[in-house]
């Protein structure tokens, strides 16, 4: 009897070691923990459609599987996830959605959480916008560009509305995608100062509220120094001289010039002006141009000669601030360039020739 025991256990231990060394698995005692903690916590309202979803798990599972959707027995959607962090995408907005946990230790066991759910906000208005930049001084009848952005929480596409603070509202302009800068433009007719405020909407309609005040002031950036309207200068040897003034030249938009020398043009800026652009045509001959830029202003003063010979130009001077935003402009529709070698002009002051 004893030497049959003995071969029962031989046997049986010959068995195990056999199953063991071809690989079938023994049972566990414990299998992984069910997950919990999970965020959103159930029955969850108001929640962005950006969420991530977490949750605690066990230190000994491995792998987790993801159960995502709008059913209450929602589909599988991720499998053999390593973290306790699943991200779904953008959701939809006032949307119940439901979700499980399944987690799996190393021998493959299994343990289901509950299905939880949660629901997401409806939609939300765009954040108050920011005016970003624009010009904070230029002069009346000056295209003015400006940009504002305003996010929106659901990353919708949004509308802009600007308000200049002069009576004109813009028309909505739109749609800009999400983080995109828009773009106003406005001309002012008149001087003074305006406040300038800008609103948002997004694709479902939903409003802004108006963004903060952003200033700015109109007034001239420039005058000429040389070439007012209907007066006749004399240069000689580097001095302007006004000579007089003629109604009938003003009346024709022009100044006259009479000049030894290069052609000069003189400017007075105001201290929000970066640099001057400059650009002389003659009428006559259109193209003989000259365009010339003056980013030494001194003593708000900015100073370009014009190598042109006799005849009649047009003047357009530009003014810029240190954003590149052009914020003055002028003309002199027609000058008149004389140098003293006329010879009508040699008789007058004695010259032979």
């Amino acid at each position: 009897m004893r030497k049959k025991l003995m071969r029962y256990i031989i046997i049986i231990s010959m068995i195990v070691t056999t199953f063991s060394a071809v690989g079938v698995p023994l049972t566990s005692a414990d299998s992984p923990a069910e997950a919990s903690n999970p965020y959103p916590s159930l029955a969850s309202s108001g929640v962005t459609i950006f969420i991530k979803l977490h949750w605690t798990g066990d230190n000994q599972t491995v792998t987790y599987d993801v159960y995502f959707g709008t059913d209450s027995q929602p589909p599988l959607v991720q499998t053999n996830l390593s973290t306790t962090i699943y991200t779904p995408g953008k959701l939809q907005q006032n949307t119940t959605y439901f979700w499980q946990i399944v987690s799996y230790n190393a021998q493959q066991e299994s343990t289901a959480s509950p299905v939880w759910m949660f629901t997401t906000a409806p939609d939300s208005s765009p954040f108050q916008p920011t005016v970003l930049g624009g010009p904070v001084t230029a002069s009346k009848g000056i295209f003015l560009n400006f940009s504002a952005i305003a996010l929106d929480p659901e990353a919708d596409q949004v509308f802009y509305q600007w308000n200049w603070g002069d009576g004109n509202l813009s028309e909505w302009s739109g749609p800009y995608v999400f983080g995109e800068q828009a773009q106003g433009t406005h001309m002012y007719a008149q001087n003074g100062t305006y406040n300038i405020t800008v609103r948002s909407k997004d694709v479902f309609a939903a409003e802004s509220v108006w963004s903060a005040v952003y200033q700015v002031k109109i007034q001239p950036q420039f005058r000429f120094y040389n070439l007012h309207q209907g007066y006749v200068y004399l240069r000689f040897f580097g001095f302007d001289i006004g000579y007089g003034y003629s109604y009938a030249l003003d009346q024709a938009l022009w100044t006259m010039f009479i000049s030894n020398d290069i052609f000069l043009v003189m400017i007075n800026v105001t201290d929000n002006v970066s640099y001057m652009k400059y650009r002389v045509t003659n009428l006559v001959y259109q193209d003989e141009h000259y365009t010339v830029i003056d980013d030494n202003l001194s003593n708000d003063t900015s100073m370009v000669y014009f190598p042109i010979d006799t005849g009649f130009y047009n003047i357009t001077a530009f003014a810029y601030d240190r954003h590149g935003n052009m914020i003055d402009q002028a003309m002199r529709n027609w000058v008149i360039y004389i140098n003293w070698k006329w010879p009508i002009l040699k008789r007058i002051f004695g010259r032979k020739g």
